[in-house]
């Protein structure tokens, strides 16, 4: 179904999250897995407004992330 939206062909993959907090982590993770292999970055860091989902502080403490 989500393939069929998305335009994926018949190999993609992927996964789906409800929203919130769990969304916000994933994309936390998926971002600081892609540049620690892309780019070699291994002390990442996120710049967030203070009005920011609390999500992303939490997305940051669990993975190792500075704010």
């Amino acid at each position: 179904m989500c393939c069929s939206i998305f335009s994926g062909s018949e190999t993609a993959c992927g996964s789906i999250s409800s929203g919130g907090t769990e969304s916000i982590m994933l994309a936390c993770k998926a971002y600081r897995d892609h540049y620690r292999t892309a780019k070699g970055i291994t002390k990442p860091n996120m710049v967030c407004c203070v009005t920011a989902h609390p999500a992303f502080d939490k997305s940051c403490h669990f993975l190792g992330i500075k704010v």
